[in-house]
């Protein structure tokens, strides 16, 4: 649902574990979705960056990651 407020999203299909989950501890389907919106959108965590197209904060994890592997 999301992805019709956000029509730049590309890979949306992994969106539905933190979804689920939200659903799943206890929470209704709105009190989810503002949870979800907030994860997504806070600016310290900034989680949209994953689903974009391109996966700019996919990009900046995997080299993170690869320079601390080195």
């Amino acid at each position: 649902m999301i992805a019709l407020y956000y029509p730049h999203l590309g890979y949306i299909q992994g969106m539905n574990f933190i979804a689920g989950y939200l659903v799943i501890v206890g929470m209704t389907k709105i009190e989810a979705f503002n949870a979800f919106r907030s994860i997504m959108f806070h600016p310290q965590l900034m989680l949209i960056g994953i689903y974009e197209d391109d996966f700019p904060l996919v990009r900046v994890y995997s080299s993170v990651f690869w320079s601390l592997f080195e």
